[in-house]
């Protein structure tokens, strides 16, 4: 089931790779090459950098990945689970390590 789920990095794979192909090679912010995040818009050199990896983390592929994988929790626990919880299920990991990735880079910065 995650295995499925994170087939979304694949995609957003070849479309950085288009990106990286269309666009101009001195415009390019290789970790933010797609524009699917609060992050790619903000300046990484200046301001807070907590508050620049948690706009990063905030992904649009993220988010999908996220629901594929609540979804795929729910259908393997049937009735046991609402879909709800399968969700807090997911998401409560994912901002543990978001907001502990995004402390250690406002510690380290």
């Amino acid at each position: 089931m995650v295995c499925y789920a994170s087939l979304t990095g694949l995609i957003s794979s070849i479309l950085t790779i288009v990106v990286l192909h269309l666009k101009n090679p001195d415009e390019i912010n290789i970790q933010n090459a797609l524009a699917f995040n609060p992050g790619a818009f903000m300046d990484p050199n200046g301001g807070s950098k907590f508050l620049y990896s948690l706009a990063t983390s905030l992904d649009l592929f993220s988010f999908w990945t996220i629901l594929l994988i609540a979804v795929g929790l729910k259908a393997a626990a049937g009735k046991k689970l609402s879909f709800g919880s399968a969700v807090f299920a997911v998401v409560m990991p994912w901002a543990v390590y978001v907001l502990g990735k995004s402390a250690l880079a406002g510690i380290f910065s």
